[in-house]
């Protein structure tokens, strides 16, 4: 009988052990296809792999730079976001050159639907310019520390109950929060990723 279970037990380590390696690699490139469509959506015009220049900063934040005919064009930051109200979740975020946000995308998350959910498209709203952060500079990024391009504040983005100038998702003020603390972080990785490529020039 211990024979019977240690041959089962090898086994069943074999097959899981083969299945891994059988899974591993489209696993792998479905996780690269997915990367390189999040660069598409949250930036604007490139020609490189952003991913083959990726800077990964001591908290894990990954900086992703972006080039078009060689010049810089941006860059992608993917960031985690400590708390929203279901939990972390993580996003990539697009910066043009100068800083301003491009667009982004939420990569995972366990926030509640029709609540804290609606962050995929509340922040990119082009009609509701309350909600829209598309063209905002975040603080610290291009020497902006504003919630806008025109009004300085040294909060960055923020929810308009803390100050700021962005309309809060109804009924997920907290996920709000977190989502702008994030963005905000996002562009401060980027800031410092580019100030630490001038200083090599």
């Amino acid at each position: 009988m211990t024979l019977s279970l240690g041959l089962l037990v090898v086994a069943s380590g074999a097959i899981l052990a083969g299945v891994k390696i059988l899974t591993e690699e489209p696993i792998a490139e479905a996780n690269e296809k997915a990367r390189l469509e999040a660069f598409t959506e949250v930036l604007g015009g490139f020609d490189n792999n952003p991913a083959e220049g990726v800077v990964v900063l001591e908290d894990g934040t990954r900086v992703y730079p972006a080039t078009l005919e060689g010049a810089p064009a941006g860059g992608a930051v993917e960031i985690s976001a400590p708390q929203g109200f279901g939990g972390p979740f993580s996003l990539m975020v697009g910066f043009d050159a100068k800083g301003a946000v491009t667009g982004y995308r939420v990569l995972e998350h366990a926030e509640t639907p029709g609540l804290g959910a609606k962050m995929s498209t509340w922040f990119a709203d082009t009609l509701r310019a309350s909600r829209n952060i598309i063209g905002r500079y975040p603080g610290g990024s291009d020497g902006h520390t504003g919630a806008s391009q025109q009004a300085a504040s040294p909060h960055g983005l923020a929810v308009s109950k803390d100050g700021g100038e962005i309309d809060a998702i109804t009924g997920a003020t907290i996920t709000s929060r977190a989502f702008l603390s994030a963005v905000n972080a996002a562009a401060d990785a980027f800031r410092k990723v580019n100030e630490r490529e001038e200083n090599k020039k």
